[in-house]
């Protein structure tokens, strides 16, 4: 970028920093709030003290990188489904533009728990502490090198923690989904081979892996076309990007 795009870019950041009672200046000296503002109310959101967590509170909160802002015309009462909820920042971001939504996170790393469900009472959202999976099962949770947002699960009938299907959840929320997020390390694949009526889902912004199942970005471009999406967004990097996409054929 030129010199001119990135102040433009940061001062974009710094602009919608003021929606939530802070003002950014910049990642180098950034330290996430302790306190948002959110519905007109200071209140205490609980953040790890590591750089994974400040840049992704970042992301969301002043890049909207999940593009739920674009998702223009959901109803005041939507229900939002955050997959790889991790300690609930996003459900947080959808809670504060989304007052009288139902937003439910699915997290199953065990390190972020104690700060996803202080979060969760917090800002009145539920939590699901499961891994999505293609069956009911156990899972142990492989924590990221760098970071927990890059926790992975692995099918293992020796892991600790609980594996269901996408239908379950779907099933969970009420069969329909406004707003489907999805960040889980690979666990969107489970997902796209889920058997649920995607015509209940309105919209879909999710990361896409390609490691570990042999799956490519045109995998999932031919599963959102098969379900009925319309591609809006994409971002593509090496083996992973952003999809933001809208279900045309979507009734309610």
């Amino acid at each position: 970028m030129t010199k001119i795009e990135i102040l433009k870019f940061k001062l974009k950041r710094s602009f919608r920093s003021l929606r939530y009672g802070f003002f950014y200046t910049g990642f180098k000296k950034f330290n996430p709030p302790k306190k948002i503002l959110t519905n007109l109310r200071y209140l205490h959101v609980n953040i790890p003290h590591d750089q994974a967590s400040y840049q992704s509170f970042i992301e969301i909160f002043l890049d909207d990188t999940y593009q739920l802002r674009r998702a223009n015309d959901l109803p005041r009462q939507s229900v939002i489904v955050d997959i790889g909820g991790n300690i609930g920042l996003f459900s947080i971001y959808a809670k504060s533009i989304y007052k009288y939504s139902r937003v439910y996170s699915i997290e199953p790393n065990h390190k972020v728990l104690p700060s996803l469900m202080k979060n969760s009472q917090k800002f009145d959202f539920e939590v699901f502490p499961v891994a999505i999976c293609k069956t009911h099962q156990k899972v142990k949770v492989l924590d990221g090198i760098e970071s927990h947002l890059m926790a992975r699960t692995l099918d293992d009938p020796s892991g600790d923690q609980t594996g269901v299907p996408f239908e379950s959840i779907f099933e969970n929320v009420g069969g329909k989904i406004d707003f489907l997020k999805m960040d889980g390390e690979g666990a969107e694949w489970s997902v796209f081979e889920s058997d649920i009526d995607w015509s209940r889902v309105r919209y879909i912004s999710f990361e896409y892996h390609e490691f570990g199942k042999g799956k490519k970005l045109a995998d999932a471009l031919d599963n959102l076309k098969n379900k009925g999406f319309e591609v809006i967004d994409i971002q593509s990097y090496s083996n992973y990007g952003m999809i933001f996409a809208k279900n045309r054929d979507f009734c309610e």
